[in-house]
C-alpha cells in the first residue's frame, strides 16, 4: 500500500533469500524491481527454480536461454547454489542447453538436484557436493547413471525415464527409486550399488541386482507386461539355457533379482518366480510380504521362499487377482519344509474367504500352534506397496476391514 511499511524488505538476507528461492527463476529476477533492498536479492538465493511457466507467458524459448546462459555464467550468481529444479517441459528438442545448465550447476556445490524432460547422455554427472537427485521423463543415454564421481550421492529417484543404457552404478548410494522406468538395451541391465539401505523398484524390466550386503528395505514390482524370458525357445518361450534365462552370463550366478535381496530385513516381492530354482537364503529377513503370484496354481514358491528364510517373523499375504502364474520351480509338494521358529504372525489380506484362502489355513496349519493367523477382509486392495511402517510414503487404501483371528 502507498506510504505503508515494507517488513518484508526488512527481512534478513537469509530469509529474503530462502523466500526468493521458491519463486520461478524468471519471476525472481524480477523482484529487482521493487526496491533498492531486493535490486540484488535474486543473485545470492541458493535455490534455483526453472518453470515452464518462465516462458510459456514472457517471451520465446530463445529467450530464456539467453536468460540462462546469463544467469548460470560465471559471476552471474554471488552465492552458493545448493539446491535446483529443473523442468523443461517444452523444450525438450533443446536438449544441448539443458545438458550445459545442468553441468554448470553441479560444478558448483549444489547439494540437491530435480530434472524434469531433458535429455543426459555421456559423459557420466561430475559433482563432489551433490547429495540427492531426482530424474523425471527422462531420456537417460551411455554412462550417465555411472555415479563414480559423485561421491556424495545418497538418494537417487528416477520416475517414467527411459534408458539408453544397460548399467546404474554407484558406491555411495543409500536410497534407490525406480518407478515406470523402462530399459532399451540388448541385455538384462544391471544394478551395483553395495551401499544400498532402502530400495523401490516399481513397474519396470528385471534387472540384475549386485551384491547388495547392506540392504534393509526392498519393495519389488515388476512390470505387468514383463515376462523376463528371451523368447528364443519354441513358440517364443523361453529356451532355458541362455543367459537371458539361467542368469549366468556375465553374472556368475543364475539368481538375478533375489541374490541381491538376500541381505534385505523387510521385503515386498509383487509377482516375481523366476529366481526360485535358485533361491537364495534371506538369512536376516524378519517381515515378508507377498501377492498372489506365490499361491497360484500351488504353494511351491510360497513354501520354498518360507524354507529360505529362517529367521522371518511376519508373512503378509495380499490376495486379490484370481489370475494364473506359471513358476518355474520344482518342489515335492509331499514334503513340508522346515521354516522360522520365530515365524508367529501371518496376515491374510483379501476381500473374501474363498476357497484359496481356506487351503492356504489348511496349509499353515500344519507346521503348529504357536502361529497366529489374522484375515483382513478389506473392500479395495490397494495397488501400492503398503507395509505399515513405511505407510508415510507408500499410503494404502484399505477402506473397510475386519479381523478374524484364526489359532493354529
Amino acid at each position: 500500500m502507498p506510504g505503508g511499511e515494507d517488513r518484508i524488505s526488512a527481512l534478513p538476507d537469509g530469509v529474503l533469500q530462502h523466500v526468493l528461492g521458491f519463486l520461478p527463476a524468471h519471476d525472481a529476477v524480477q523482484t529487482s524491481v521493487l526496491a533498492g533492498r531486493w535490486r540484488h536479492a535474486w543473485r545470492s538465493i541458493r535455490r534455483l527454480h526453472l518453470s515452464p511457466e518462465d516462458w510459456w507467458d514472457r517471451g520465446s524459448p530463445e529467450h530464456l536461454k539467453n536468460f540462462f546462459d546469463a544467469l548460470l555464467s560465471p559471476g552471474g550468481h554471488d552465492s552458493i547454489l545448493e539446491e535446483a529444479k529443473l523442468d523443461f517441459d517444452g523444450l525438450v528438442e533443446d536438449c544441448a542447453h539443458a545438458e550445459v545448465w545442468i553441468r554448470r550447476i553441479l560444478s558448483g556445490q549444489a547439494q540437491v538436484l530435480d530434472v524434469s524432460f531433458a535429455t543426459l547422455e555421456n559423459p557420466p554427472l561430475v559433482s563432489r557436493h551433490l547429495r540427492k537427485l531426482e530424474l523425471t521423463e527422462m531420456i537417460l543415454e551411455g554412462d550417465v547413471l555411472d555415479f563414480a564421481s559423485c561421491p556424495a550421492l545418497e538418494d537417487l529417484k528416477m520416475a517414467d525415464c527411459r534408458l539408453y543404457l544397460d548399467k546404474i552404478s554407484s558406491q555411495s548410494v543409500k536410497r534407490l527409486n525406480i518407478d515406470s522406468c523402462y530399459f532399451f538395451c540388448d541385455c538384462r541391465p544391471s544394478i551395483s550399488i553395495p551401499s544400498l539401505l532402502w530400495l523401490l523398484l516399481d513397474s519396470c524390466i528385471v534387472p540384475f541386482l549386485g551384491s547388495m550386503p547392506s540392504l534393509e528395505t526392498a519393495f519389488v514390482k515388476p512390470a505387468a507386461y514383463s515376462r523376463d524370458c528371451c523368447i528364443r525357445g519354441a513358440f517364443k518361450e523361453c529356451c532355458g539355457i541362455c543367459a537371458e534365462c539361467t542368469g549366468d552370463g556375465d553374472h556368475g550366478s543364475r539368481c538375478v533379482l533375489l541374490g541381491g535381496l538376500a541381505s534385505v530385513i523387510h521385503l515386498e516381492l509383487l509377482i516375481f518366480g523366476r529366481d526360485l530354482r535358485w533361491c537364495p537364503t534371506f538369512s536376516n529377513l524378519k517381515t515378508l510380504l507377498l501377492n498372489e503370484w506365490c499361491v497360484a496354481i500351488d504353494f511351491r514358491a510360497l513354501l520354498c521362499i518360507l524354507e529360505h528364510s529362517p529367521v522371518l517373523e511376519k508373512l503378509i499375504l495380499r490376495l486379490s487377482k484370481r489370475r494364473e502364474f506359471i513358476t518355474v520351480l520344482s518342489y515335492p509338494m509331499e514334503k513340508l519344509p522346515a521354516i522360522s521358529k520365530h515365524l508367529n504372525i501371518v496376515e491374510i489380506r483379501c476381500r473374501d474367504v474363498d476357497g484359496r484362502v481356506c487351503r492356504i489355513l489348511k496349509l499353515l496349519s500344519r507346521f503348529g500352534s504357536a502361529m497366529q493367523i489374522s484375515i483382513k477382509l478389506v473392500s479395495q486392495l490397494s495397488t501400492c506397496f503398503s507395509f505399515e511402517t513405511w505407510l508415510w510414503h507408500f499410503p494404502a487404501n484399505d477402506d473397510d476391514e475386519c479381523n478374524i483371528i484364526v489359532q493354529g
